[in-house]
Protein backbone atom coordinates (compact mmCIF):
# COMPACT_ATOMS: atom_id res chain seq x y z
CA UNK A 1 0.00 0.00 0.00
CA UNK A 2 2.89 2.35 0.78
CA UNK A 3 4.36 1.57 -2.65
CA UNK A 4 1.13 2.77 -4.29
CA UNK A 5 1.35 6.05 -2.38
CA UNK A 6 5.00 6.50 -3.41
CA UNK A 7 4.09 5.86 -7.05
CA UNK A 8 1.24 8.38 -6.81
CA UNK A 9 3.58 11.01 -5.37
CA UNK A 10 6.15 10.39 -8.10
CA UNK A 11 3.47 10.63 -10.78
CA UNK A 12 2.16 13.91 -9.36
CA UNK A 13 5.71 15.29 -9.32
CA UNK A 14 6.24 14.35 -12.99
CA UNK A 15 2.90 15.96 -13.87
CA UNK A 16 3.86 19.20 -12.13
CA UNK A 17 7.19 19.28 -13.98
CA UNK A 18 5.55 18.88 -17.41
CA UNK A 19 5.23 22.14 -19.30
CA UNK A 20 1.77 23.18 -20.41
CA UNK A 21 1.93 25.33 -23.52
CA UNK A 22 -1.56 25.20 -24.99
CA UNK A 23 -5.18 24.25 -24.26
CA UNK A 24 -4.53 20.98 -26.10
CA UNK A 25 -1.82 20.15 -23.53
CA UNK A 26 -4.30 20.81 -20.73
CA UNK A 27 -6.90 18.57 -22.38
CA UNK A 28 -4.33 15.80 -22.90
CA UNK A 29 -3.14 16.06 -19.30
CA UNK A 30 -6.74 15.99 -18.04
CA UNK A 31 -7.44 12.88 -20.12
CA UNK A 32 -4.34 11.15 -18.74
CA UNK A 33 -5.40 11.95 -15.17
CA UNK A 34 -8.91 10.58 -15.83
CA UNK A 35 -7.48 7.37 -17.29
CA UNK A 36 -5.23 6.89 -14.27
CA UNK A 37 -8.16 7.44 -11.90
CA UNK A 38 -10.23 4.86 -13.80
CA UNK A 39 -7.34 2.39 -13.68
CA UNK A 40 -6.93 2.87 -9.92
CA UNK A 41 -10.67 2.38 -9.39
CA UNK A 42 -10.62 -0.79 -11.52
CA UNK A 43 -7.66 -2.19 -9.57
CA UNK A 44 -9.38 -1.37 -6.27
CA UNK A 45 -12.53 -3.22 -7.39
CA UNK A 46 -10.45 -6.23 -8.37
CA UNK A 47 -8.65 -6.25 -5.04
CA UNK A 48 -12.03 -6.29 -3.27
CA UNK A 49 -13.30 -9.11 -5.48
CA UNK A 50 -10.14 -11.17 -5.18
CA UNK A 51 -10.18 -11.00 -1.39
CA UNK A 52 -13.62 -12.63 -1.23
CA UNK A 53 -12.26 -16.13 -2.01
CA UNK A 54 -9.50 -15.65 0.58
CA UNK A 55 -12.15 -14.82 3.19
CA UNK A 56 -14.23 -17.83 2.14
CA UNK A 57 -11.16 -20.05 2.23
CA UNK A 58 -10.65 -19.18 5.90
CA UNK A 59 -14.09 -20.46 6.84
CA UNK A 60 -16.25 -22.85 4.82
CA UNK A 61 -13.98 -23.45 1.84
CA UNK A 62 -11.39 -25.12 4.08
CA UNK A 63 -13.93 -27.83 4.77
CA UNK A 64 -14.70 -28.22 1.05
CA UNK A 65 -11.16 -28.22 -0.41
CA UNK A 66 -11.41 -31.84 -1.50
CA UNK A 67 -14.77 -31.17 -3.19
CA UNK A 68 -13.56 -28.10 -5.15
CA UNK A 69 -10.90 -30.16 -6.89
CA UNK A 70 -13.63 -32.16 -8.63
CA UNK A 71 -15.26 -29.12 -10.26
CA UNK A 72 -14.79 -28.23 -13.89
CA UNK A 73 -15.82 -24.66 -14.73
CA UNK A 74 -16.76 -22.43 -17.63
CA UNK A 75 -15.78 -18.79 -17.19
CA UNK A 76 -17.74 -16.40 -19.42
CA UNK A 77 -15.78 -13.14 -19.71
CA UNK A 78 -16.53 -9.79 -21.38
CA UNK A 79 -15.18 -9.50 -24.91
CA UNK A 80 -13.11 -6.47 -23.94
CA UNK A 81 -11.46 -7.94 -20.82
CA UNK A 82 -7.79 -7.17 -20.41
CA UNK A 83 -5.27 -9.99 -20.26
CA UNK A 84 -4.22 -8.83 -16.80
CA UNK A 85 -7.76 -9.12 -15.42
CA UNK A 86 -8.28 -12.50 -17.08
CA UNK A 87 -5.00 -13.78 -15.65
CA UNK A 88 -6.06 -12.67 -12.17
CA UNK A 89 -9.45 -14.38 -12.47
CA UNK A 90 -7.85 -17.62 -13.63
CA UNK A 91 -5.35 -17.40 -10.76
CA UNK A 92 -8.18 -17.04 -8.23
CA UNK A 93 -10.10 -19.99 -9.66
CA UNK A 94 -7.13 -22.35 -9.82
CA UNK A 95 -4.98 -21.27 -6.88
CA UNK A 96 -7.45 -19.82 -4.37
CA UNK A 97 -10.55 -21.93 -4.99
CA UNK A 98 -8.78 -24.99 -6.40
CA UNK A 99 -10.99 -26.03 -9.32
CA UNK A 100 -9.85 -28.92 -11.53
CA UNK A 101 -10.20 -27.39 -15.01
CA UNK A 102 -11.43 -24.23 -16.66
CA UNK A 103 -12.76 -23.16 -20.05
CA UNK A 104 -12.70 -19.43 -20.80
CA UNK A 105 -15.47 -18.31 -23.13
CA UNK A 106 -16.06 -14.76 -24.51
CA UNK A 107 -19.59 -13.55 -23.75
CA UNK A 108 -20.44 -12.90 -27.41
CA UNK A 109 -19.50 -16.48 -28.30
CA UNK A 110 -21.57 -17.70 -25.34
CA UNK A 111 -24.57 -15.71 -26.62
CA UNK A 112 -24.25 -17.24 -30.09
CA UNK A 113 -23.82 -20.71 -28.56
CA UNK A 114 -26.89 -20.18 -26.37
CA UNK A 115 -28.94 -19.25 -29.44
CA UNK A 116 -27.61 -22.37 -31.29
CA UNK A 117 -26.04 -20.24 -34.00
CA UNK A 118 -22.71 -21.21 -35.56
CA UNK A 119 -22.25 -17.67 -36.91
CA UNK A 120 -23.76 -14.44 -35.62
CA UNK A 121 -23.34 -10.72 -35.23
CA UNK A 122 -23.77 -10.14 -31.49
CA UNK A 123 -24.91 -6.69 -30.32
CA UNK A 124 -24.65 -6.16 -26.57
CA UNK A 125 -26.50 -3.03 -25.47
CA UNK A 126 -25.23 -2.22 -22.00
CA UNK A 127 -26.10 0.66 -19.71
CA UNK A 128 -23.08 2.79 -20.66
CA UNK A 129 -21.89 1.30 -23.96
CA UNK A 130 -22.80 -0.87 -26.91
CA UNK A 131 -20.45 -3.58 -28.18
CA UNK A 132 -20.73 -5.35 -31.50
CA UNK A 133 -18.70 -8.32 -32.70
CA UNK A 134 -19.04 -11.12 -35.20
CA UNK A 135 -18.81 -14.78 -34.24
CA UNK A 136 -17.94 -17.66 -36.55
CA UNK A 137 -17.80 -21.23 -35.25
CA UNK A 138 -17.48 -20.15 -31.63
CA UNK A 139 -14.66 -17.64 -32.06
CA UNK A 140 -14.65 -13.88 -32.47
CA UNK A 141 -13.76 -12.91 -36.02
CA UNK A 142 -10.61 -10.71 -35.90
CA UNK A 143 -11.10 -6.96 -36.43
CA UNK A 144 -14.87 -7.09 -35.97
CA UNK A 145 -15.08 -5.89 -32.37
CA UNK A 146 -16.55 -2.41 -31.96
CA UNK A 147 -17.27 -0.52 -28.77
CA UNK A 148 -19.52 2.53 -28.91
CA UNK A 149 -19.86 4.88 -25.93
CA UNK A 150 -23.64 5.24 -26.22
CA UNK A 151 -25.65 2.81 -24.15
CA UNK A 152 -29.04 2.19 -22.65
CA UNK A 153 -28.83 5.22 -20.37
CA UNK A 154 -28.71 7.47 -23.46
CA UNK A 155 -31.89 5.86 -24.78
CA UNK A 156 -33.52 6.29 -21.39
CA UNK A 157 -32.65 10.00 -21.44
CA UNK A 158 -34.17 10.38 -24.90
CA UNK A 159 -37.36 8.56 -23.90
CA UNK A 160 -37.63 10.68 -20.76
CA UNK A 161 -37.40 13.88 -22.83
CA UNK A 162 -40.06 12.57 -25.25
CA UNK A 163 -42.35 11.75 -22.32
CA UNK A 164 -41.86 15.23 -20.91
CA UNK A 165 -42.80 16.74 -24.28
CA UNK A 166 -45.98 14.62 -24.44
CA UNK A 167 -46.98 15.46 -20.86
CA UNK A 168 -46.75 19.22 -21.43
Amino acid sequence: MADDDDEDDEEEERTKQRKINSPADIALLSEEVDQKKQEKARVARWKDQVQVPATLRQSTVQQMDSRWSRFKSVLVVPDSISKRDLKEMVHVLFDEIGIQSLMVFPEAAAAAFGASLPAACVVNIGHESVSVCCIDEGTIVPNTKMLMPDGGKDGEGLFFELLQLNVN
